[in-house]
């Protein structure tokens, strides 16, 4: 494929987020009357965000548990 379909098809992935973006920040507003409305709790999902700290805790408990094995090796206290 040369560069001129790599840059179009680039561009129409970026217009589509952009899009999306866009009805979606035009729809907020209604969305939230017809959620009061009817009583309905806005379903919040795990974002981004919130997966990477969970991913980033998980590796620091990892983290100290292999320090602490190695420490036990090299000060001769493995079981």
């Amino acid at each position: 494929m040369n560069r001129h379909f790599e840059d179009a098809r680039y561009h129409l992935g970026r217009t589509g987020h952009h899009l999306f973006v866009g009805v979606r920040e035009e729809v907020e507003p209604y969305e939230e009357r017809v959620r009061e409305y009817l009583g309905v709790e806005e379903e919040r999902t795990e974002g981004r965000v919130e997966r990477v700290a969970e991913y980033a805790e998980r590796a620091r408990s990892d983290a100290r548990k292999y320090a602490a094995d190695a420490r036990d090796v090299v000060t001769g206290r493995a079981e």
